[in-house]
């Protein structure tokens, strides 16, 4: 199939450095990106047993910083009652 596209300025910029850079023509680089867009293999995400799951969770969490490190919203600050 031939198909005309008509790239926008900054895309055909891109596509013109990016050959350059590669030493592949522009038609060849959009075509692989085309193949990598539409490839039929499809990656599907590692099945996880419950317990891997909340271990990837937790370890997630605790990368991530208090916004307001003088706040205490621990669970036992906020539900006194139930420890």
């Amino acid at each position: 199939m031939n198909l005309i596209l008509q790239l926008p300025p900054e895309i055909e910029s891109k596509l013109v450095e990016q050959a350059a850079r590669t030493g592949k023509a522009p038609e060849a680089l959009a075509l692989d990106a085309l193949r990598e867009q539409f490839s039929v293999e499809a990656v599907s995400p590692p099945v996880l047993s419950p317990e891997e799951w909340l271990r990837h969770f937790d370890a997630w969490v605790s990368d991530h910083e208090s916004r307001n490190p003088r706040v205490d919203d621990s669970r036992e600050s906020i539900y006194p009652d139930r420890w």
